[in-house]
């Protein structure tokens, strides 16, 4: 009795008609043959005649035939429709999609959006507060002035720096969930849960002055006072700053915390240092706020002196390359064949003035092709002489300004203070 072979591919079944076939035997002969050593189901008599009518009309392929399959219903006009419909709305979801286009799967819409349009949604960044032209003016101002004597005075100019603000520091600071990270294996039993805190009533504002050195003063706000101007001053002569330090004031810009030394580095290291801590009075948490600050290394001090250069940096860089993109946009809008004589930073030329935000500036066009204005026309508290290179475009990382001659590296609520050495 011969072995019986289960479950044959059907390409194998068909080459075996075929050698029988080549070979002359009948229909008949081949289907009983496939019976002795296959299953009676593989294949019946009616298609074992089928395929060898296919093999003496010239078929040599055992294999199946590709079928055209399923249609798809992903066309480039159901795609042009639907991108229209993302570009009148973008905040649009795929539930109102599908009831847009009825006879269109959820899944279906979705694959169109990701995969063959390249959609995909991300949430609106978080700013503190929209800023009006007369702030980024302002910004742009206080970095600009900024740069020019970092890069007249050097790193002696960062030692000059002053900063200070005040900060509230509760008895119980719950720690940021950034804190209460740790490392999970995928056999433990279960992931660590944060419940909700609450900060405590009882606080207690800190007024911190420092430079790159360390902290030159340090006071407590008593309970029932307000911090105010007169209370600054109070500090201030109280302590005989002012009788140590002479200084002039270094104008910030407002609703820029970014530019803020206390702000972006000082505080944030303390806020998570108290994370998780809980006081009992005021003077203990007085006296540990007292030791971190004069335990922290001079080297942290000195970082968040050192960051103001690259924030000032990237804000005037920032600004210089919003001025280059709406100037290409404005010469794309008028199509015009002439160009005209025209700045990257949004400054265009008409009879040798110039415009930052509505400023109107008289500027001088020497030989060298370079644009000459005076900053003292822009910026109350300057008189340096500014040359612009016009035949390079602002791009962010690259000298942009020259004073003077020389090249400037433009580097990137609260008041900074330079002290003036006597």
């Amino acid at each position: 009795m011969n072995d019986v072979i289960d479950n044959p591919a059907d390409c194998e079944v068909r080459s075996v008609i075929r050698f029988l076939n080549a070979r002359h035997l009948k229909p008949a002969e081949i289907y009983r043959q496939l019976k002795d050593v296959y299953i009676d189901t593989v294949i019946n008599e009616r298609n074992v005649r089928k395929s060898c009518e296919m093999f003496k009309n010239g078929r040599t392929n055992v294999h199946d035939e590709t079928r055209p399959g399923r249609p798809s219903l992903i066309t480039e006009d159901l795609k042009t429709k639907v991108n229209d419909r993302i570009l009148q709305d973008r905040r649009t979801s795929l539930d109102e999609l599908h009831i847009a286009f009825p006879d269109i799967s959820r899944s279906l819409l979705g694959e169109i959006v990701s995969q063959h349009l390249g959609y995909h949604k991300i949430c609106a960044r978080w700013v503190p507060r929209q800023l009006s032209d007369q702030h980024k003016t302002q910004r742009m101002a206080s970095a600009l002035t900024f740069l020019m004597r970092y890069h007249t005075d050097g790193d002696a100019f960062l030692d000059q720096i002053v900063t200070g603000d005040e900060t509230w520091m509760s008895h119980n600071t719950p720690e940021t969930k950034r804190q209460s990270r740790q490392w999970h294996h995928p056999s433990s039993p279960k992931k660590p849960r944060k419940f909700k805190q609450t900060l405590s009533t009882q606080k207690v504002m800190a007024t911190v002055i420092w430079d790159r050195k360390g902290v030159l003063l340090l006071d407590f706000m008593p309970k029932g006072t307000t911090i105010t101007a007169n209370r600054y001053c109070e500090t201030y002569e109280n302590y005989e700053l002012l009788d140590q330090i002479g200084w002039e004031i270094f104008d910030h810009p407002p609703y820029s915390p970014d530019f803020a030394p206390s702000d972006f580095h000082l505080f944030t290291k303390l806020k998570d240092f108290l994370g998780g801590t809980r006081f009992g009075s005021d003077e203990e948490l007085k006296k540990t706020v007292n030791t971190w600050l004069n335990e922290l290394a001079a080297e942290e001090y000195n970082t968040g002196i050192l960051k103001l250069v690259n924030r000032y940096d990237k804000c005037l860089n920032g600004m210089l390359y919003d001025y280059d993109t709406k100037a290409k946009k404005k010469k794309k809008k008028k199509k015009k064949k002439k160009k005209p004589e025209m700045l990257s930073m949004d400054a265009i030329i008409h009879d040798r003035t110039i415009s930052f935000w509505g400023l109107q500036v008289k500027a001088q066009i020497d030989s060298g092709n370079h644009l000459n204005f005076r900053a003292s026309d822009l910026f109350a508290r300057s008189s340096t002489l500014i040359k612009v290179d016009l035949k390079k475009r602002f791009t962010p990382g690259k000298p942009c300004v020259s004073k003077e001659g020389r090249r400037i590296m433009p580097q990137q609520d609260q008041r900074l203070l330079r002290h003036n050495p006597t």
